[in-house]
């Protein structure tokens, strides 16, 4: 921050605060998105130093936001498909904003208001379980109490910390010594662990399978990554049920597992009153897979809670209709808003944007677009404004910046 003020770079600090506002304070997100609109309007207009370009890849955001509007033209409750957009307005808001950018920002230095906003998130983490009010918090529910995040979103943020940290020393990008990285990666990993966010240790385990299948094909070949790939599923797994935070959730799935095999119907009588995390989210993915079968087109944005209640009382699940969820996976959510064409859209969003990060090199972007896409399967990530917001900006600040991030740049590409 220091460096982007001796620089005069207003529209970096800008950018800079956002992110540290957008982890760590998000009740002030939207003053900080009113501020940073009127730091590009006026650099824009008097300093002129701004460039105004439209980026395709960022529009696809956009396109998504169209998607959800179109939804409102079959559903029978406007008022909440209405409330519903607005609360996706980060899809067009942000991709309009970055349509003005200032191509000398340096990139890794506004980055470092990520880095800082998910410290302080940290911080509060361990702050809230050494000096716990009351009874020793979980830490769990320190992430939605204190930190006010469903531990998903809290996890994200921290993943993707550690890989900025990484990616900016070993590319080079950054001046980052990994002296202070690898015992500040164990400081992130740990609130991951205690937060019991089973999606999250999952990626972090094949993050970490996926580097040591790198490290072994470099000095072993074909022969050794073979050899590794034939072993580590059970090396994996041992490993999972070693946690003790997660044995439960692995005794969890293994009941799923012999229940399912036996038949929807089975294992929807067998688990109506299930009162594990693992059994409700299997329970709406059956449900939620219905309702999309039954309507192709979508139930139309708003509507989705009736029909998810609909098929609550037809299967009695009394439990389930009690708790009111959502269908726990971004796919199905969106499937059952707008039909086939809402879940093949996301597909294509996510792969062109894929596809481009692989392209250029920008394996930022591709990390950020894998956290999304894997937490995609185990949680409406794009329903709260916690991964709204965070996946509008973050996607849109290294698309923009690409020039600055991509190690196969061939030409400029905003």
């Amino acid at each position: 921050m220091i460096q982007l003020i001796r620089n005069r770079d207003f529209y970096g600090l800008g950018l800079y605060l956002l992110l540290v506002v957008l982890i760590g304070y998000q009740q002030l997100i939207s003053p900080a998105i009113g501020i940073l609109f009127l730091v590009v309007m006026a650099e824009f207009f008097f300093v002129k130093k701004f460039k105004f370009t439209f980026n395709k890849h960022t529009a696809l955001l956009f396109g998504l936001y169209l998607v959800y509007l179109i939804g409102l033209l079959w559903s029978s409750h406007i008022d909440i498909g209405l409330k519903l957009l607005e609360y996706k307005m980060s899809f067009f808001i942000f991709p309009i904003l970055f349509l003005f950018y200032k191509s000398e920002t340096n990139f890794w230095l506004v980055i470092q208001g990520f880095i800082l906003g998910v410290l302080i998130l940290a911080l509060r983490f361990y702050f809230a379980l050494l000096f716990p009010n009351g009874d020793v918090l979980p830490g769990y529910e320190i992430s939605r109490v204190v930190l006010e995040l469903h531990p998903t979103y809290s996890s994200m943020y921290l993943t993707i910390a550690i890989f900025i940290l990484f990616y900016g020393a070993f590319s080079m990008k950054t001046n980052w010594k990994l002296i202070v990285i690898v015992p500040l990666t164990f400081v992130l990993i740990y609130p991951i662990v205690e937060m019991n966010s089973f999606a999250a240790i999952l990626f972090l385990g094949l993050c970490f399978i996926y580097i040591l299948a790198r490290l072994i094909y470099k000095y072993l070949k074909w022969a050794g990554l073979i050899g590794f790939l034939v072993v580590v599923p059970f090396v994996f797994y041992y490993a999972l049920t070693k946690i003790d935070a997660l044995k439960y959730d692995i005794e969890m799935v293994d009941n799923v597992w012999e229940d399912i095999k036996k038949g929807k119907e089975n294992f929807i009588e067998k688990n109506k009153m299930a009162e594990s995390g693992t059994k409700e989210r299997v329970l709406l993915w059956i449900i939620s897979t219905e309702i999309i079968g039954d309507n192709p087109l979508g139930v139309g944005t708003g509507d989705i809670d009736y029909y998810l209640l609909d098929k609550c009382a037809k299967y009695d699940l009394k439990l389930l209709q009690e708790l009111n969820l959502n269908p726990h996976n971004q796919f199905l959510q969106i499937g059952i808003d707008i039909g086939w064409f809402g879940i093949l859209y996301l597909l294509f969003l996510l792969v062109a944007l894929f596809y481009y990060g692989f392209s250029q090199g920008n394996y930022l972007l591709v990390f950020i677009l894998a956290v999304l896409s894997f937490n995609a399967l185990f949680e409406s990530v794009l329903q709260r404004q916690s991964g709204i917001v965070f996946f509008s900006v973050m996607i849109c600040l290294v698309l923009v910046y690409n020039n600055q991030i991509a190690s196969k740049l061939k030409h400029e590409s905003v």
